[in-house]
């Protein structure tokens, strides 16, 4: 089934692809159907990156937290171009090239994290009794 709705989007002339990753068909999922492994995740990263496509992903689903930044992790570094369990882009082939950016989607996601702590960091107008 992934494999036609590649082959129908490389075939359309898209401009762009938005992925909806739904980390809840991990296979230790509570609610998962699908039984993806994170090698599985990785492969079908690796795929959609192969379509060459500018592409946004939004993270949605996932219930089994202890392996969910795991398995996030691992779908983003088939796409990225990661080796199969590693923590970033693969190195150059040859020693003169340049390398890619280490922690090309850290710092939003750093950002991200800090701008949810102090929201609920911060006491509301009510508790503060203001």
């Amino acid at each position: 089934m992934l494999e036609t709705a590649l082959d129908v989007i490389a075939a359309s002339s898209a401009a762009g692809l938005v992925v909806s990753l739904g980390l809840d068909t991990y296979e230790l999922d509570a609610i998962c159907d699908l039984g993806l492994t994170r090698d599985g995740f990785w492969r079908i990263g690796r795929q959609v990156e192969r379509l060459g496509l500018p592409t946004v992903i939004v993270q949605e689903g996932g219930y089994h937290l202890a392996h969910l930044g795991i398995n996030a992790r691992s779908w983003l570094a088939g796409f990225i171009g990661a080796e199969r369990g590693s923590a970033g882009p693969r190195r150059p082939e040859h020693p003169g090239e340049p390398r890619p950016a280490r922690h090309l989607l850290s710092q939003p996601a750093r950002q991200a994290r800090k701008n949810i702590t102090d929201t609920h960091e911060r006491p509301s107008a009510r508790q503060s009794g203001r």
